[in-house]
């Protein structure tokens, strides 16, 4: 696994709080979360919303002493979109608390696709779903119009991709620490 994760792996685990969504928006825009993979505990309130390959929002039930697992961006990029990363938002009408895992691979992993087998490869390359699987989108792509993860965009390692998550995501801080 330290050929494809690194030798220092970067996770990250935090406490998410969400306040009442205004009307007519989203709590937490539609996104896909950066690293390998994401275990998250739901909490007891209803708001998380994931896409399924229709398109369609659906409301991801609240189960008691249950996890939701996200697929993340860098398993997409790494299996050549093969398995697509988990498209989600928050819509909630009160508070809301989650706990997330989220587990990245080292800053300077590679992003390059592993070899996929030949049926692999063609089930990708027959499914529009696949093909057309995005990442988040960079600032600068957003406030030219792309969608929010509709980005062609493909960093070449984890960090660089990391990087495009919190500029995105904290620009306050950035803009604080790396002007």
């Amino acid at each position: 696994m330290k050929h494809y994760f690194g030798e220092r792996p970067m996770s990250l685990s935090k406490f998410i709080h969400y306040p009442p969504t205004p009307d007519g928006a989203a709590g937490v825009n539609a996104h896909h979360d950066t690293g390998f993979l994401t275990v998250l505990a739901p909490g007891p309130t209803a708001g998380l919303q994931v896409q399924n390959q229709a398109e369609e929002w659906i409301d991801v039930p609240c189960v008691e002493g249950s996890f939701v697992i996200n697929l993340g961006e860098m398993l997409q990029a790494m299996t050549g979109n093969y398995l697509v990363a988990t498209a989600h938002r928050v819509i909630t009408t009160c508070e809301r608390y989650s706990a997330g895992y989220f587990h990245g691979l080292s800053l300077d992993a590679s992003l390059a696709p592993l070899p996929l087998d030949d049926r692999f490869a063609a089930a990708v390359a027959g499914s529009p779903h696949h093909t057309s699987a995005g990442f988040m989108a960079r600032k600068e792509e957003t406030e030219a119009g792309v969608g929010d993860i509709a980005s062609n965009y493909r960093p070449s390692t984890y960090g660089e991709q990391l990087w495009n998550y919190f500029s995105r995501s904290y620009p306050e801080n950035m803009a604080l620490h790396y002007g």
